[in-house]
């Protein structure tokens, strides 16, 4: 016998599109010529439809992450990067290429790199998800900018435990909310000289009443 497999998609007598799978089986006669075909089909539609909701899924999660402005990143359990989102280099001036494969601690300020640590081993631990604190990441060309993560465990298909996690700029905010402090610094520190002038005022009048009475009565 001569199998051949193959899948197309038919159209029932209803109407509806059905995706078979056709197992072909020659059946040759005593001369040895083909004499028949048997087909057996086998109806592969639901699976069709679960493949293809699953490539479209993939295909828009694919490119939620490349167009994300959040930089997206997984962590396995030492630390090290597994993967890295395009944004990566859109916010630090270098390919996210060059990270995979190496701990993140060197990329964060020296002072934020332990509570970083404590941070990816209580989520790691617990399973928990979580907000990690304020950290800063080195640019390029220096400067830090400033990042908060929200982060969550995931197990993968080969059973390595990973932190995937979803780094934000507050950067742009920090700034925002310094400059909001000095304003109202600027504004307290303008409201007492103002109360002291007026102080400094009606000390003024006070002392010159006071001067006119002893002016009369000399």
């Amino acid at each position: 016998d001569n199998f051949k497999n193959n899948e197309n998609e038919n159209i029932a007598r209803d109407g509806r599109r059905l995706w078979i799978q056709w197992n072909n089986s020659a059946i040759f006669d005593s001369s040895n010529k083909v004499s028949e075909i048997v087909s057996i089909g086998r109806d592969n539609t639901e699976r069709k439809r679960i493949e293809d909701a699953l490539k479209e899924s993939e295909a828009t999660f694919r490119t939620h992450i490349e167009n994300s402005f959040d930089v997206i990143f997984t962590l396995n359990s030492d630390g090290t990067f597994m993967f890295v989102s395009p944004s990566w280099e859109r916010h630090f001036g270098y390919p996210a290429g060059e990270v995979i494969g190496k701990s993140f601690g060197p990329y964060v300020h020296p002072d934020d790199v332990q509570p970083c640590i404590e941070y990816l081993t209580r989520i790691l631990t617990t399973g928990q998800s979580g907000t990690s604190p304020r950290y800063r990441v080195k640019r390029i060309d220096g400067n830090w900018l400033s990042f908060v993560a929200n982060g969550t465990r995931y197990i993968d298909t080969k059973g390595q435990l990973l932190f995937i996690g979803v780094g934000h700029d507050i950067t742009e905010q920090l700034k925002a909310e310094e400059e909001r402090l000095n304003l109202e610094r600027q504004l307290l520190h303008s409201q007492k000289l103002e109360s002291l002038g007026v102080l400094a005022g009606g000390i003024a009048h006070d002392f010159n009443n006071l001067l006119q009475a002893i002016h009369g009565n000399l």
